[in-house]
């Protein structure tokens, strides 16, 4: 989805509201480089929506003594080379709407056993919007077999920071530069986030599917609009136990596909039992293409 520079000027008007420390700030400045940002997204998702790379993803995991917070046991650090698929699929409101799932392919450097069903053949059955989903959520599981410590995760696609800045989205976030970084060349300027209200990026789960509000930071190139680095922090007080997750991204500019794409991912999620720490590395970052073949519901691999 494209939006004209003209509807994006208005949109980023309500931006300027922001915490009390942006008075001493320019906000037409800070609401320029959003919009620039708002347009790099777009951009990034319409045109690269699908692209297809290599992970090597390393879990720690730890439990913590009872009533303390001193480590009582360390669980053998795990291991998972896998292809991680950033694609796009249209939802039940006709929008186009990205997700990140990974197909495993070796666990501490053995092979997975599964069927042979190619994600590339998954994909091109052209589902309806219900039967993506719960393919979605089939391979979802997959590859969360996998996962260690305990803590279920749900925002550890390495562009999912990028919804803050949709066009869409960003009107129910405060916004506030908080200084400069140098990343990858580039004077970027760190721009912080709050989500202040609803709908979400991200819910609890569970019968009640609670909203969760998310905070963090944005790396942003104020010249060309790149997000160039994020961190996504959010809280999920409903879950037994609570858990509190931090995904930090960095980019690198990948001149083969002509864009910047996720270099490393770093996450960390605490609880009152323990907690996990991982480090997914990505390389050989190509583009890929879904044709529609079908649009009878997608058959799942047994």
């Amino acid at each position: 989805m494209r939006f004209r520079p003209a509807f994006l000027a208005l949109l980023f008007i309500g931006l300027l509201n922001l915490s009390p420390g942006q008075a001493s700030q320019k906000p037409g400045e800070l609401a320029a480089v959003l919009s620039r940002a708002a347009e790099y997204v777009a951009r990034y998702e319409d045109q690269f929506g699908s692209l297809r790379m290599d992970e090597n993803y390393v879990q720690n995991a730890a439990v913590f003594g009872r009533g303390s917070r001193n480590i009582s046991r360390r669980e053998p650090v795990r291991r998972i080379e896998s292809e991680f698929w950033i694609f796009q699929f249209e939802n039940e409101r006709s929008e186009k709407e990205q997700v990140g799932i990974r197909r495993v392919n070796k666990v501490d450097n053995y092979p997975v056993k599964r069927a042979e069903t190619s994600m590339e053949a998954l994909l091109s059955m052209g589902t309806t919007p219900a039967g993506m989903r719960k393919l979605i959520a089939f391979l979802r599981q997959e590859s969360a077999q996998y996962d260690i410590g305990g803590v279920e995760r749900t925002v550890n696609a390495p562009t999912f920071a990028l919804r803050v800045a949709r066009g869409a989205e960003a009107p129910r976030f405060t916004f506030d530069k908080r200084g400069t970084d140098k990343i990858d060349g580039v004077d970027a300027w760190k721009v912080e986030f709050h989500e202040k209200q609803g709908p979400t990026l991200v819910h609890a789960g569970g019968a009640k599917n609670e909203e969760l509000n998310s905070s963090g930071n944005l790396w942003i190139d104020p010249v060309s609009g790149r997000i160039l680095k994020t961190e996504f922090v959010v809280k999920n007080p409903y879950s037994k136990p609570w858990v509190v997750g931090h995904v930090i991204v960095t980019y690198v500019e990948n001149k083969a596909v002509g864009i910047y794409v996720p270099k490393r991912m770093n996450e960390s999620y605490e609880t009152e039992e323990g907690f996990v720490e991982c480090q997914a590395d990505y390389t050989n970052v190509r583009p890929f293409i879904v044709e529609s073949k079908s649009s009878e519901p997608v058959p799942l691999p047994r």
